[in-house]
């Protein structure tokens, strides 16, 4: 069985000043970075879902 679809959450992108500046191993700018990737992977999902439960069935053949 298929999950539900539902649109993903956009990632809440870091305020100004959530970035220390110390050039922290894994910055808020990172992480942000790679929600946004998860977030636009899981959209992409999404949207080739939807277009296929969109399509019509393709046509039975009849004996």
């Amino acid at each position: 069985m298929e999950e539900p679809l539902h649109l993903p959450d956009a990632p809440i992108p870091p305020e100004d000043g959530d970035c220390c500046g110390n050039g922290c191993e894994v910055c808020v700018h990172d992480m942000y970075a790679a929600e946004l990737a998860e977030y636009r992977r899981l959209l992409m999902e999404y949207e080739t879902r939807q277009t296929m439960q969109l399509q019509p069935a393709p046509p039975t053949e009849e004996s």
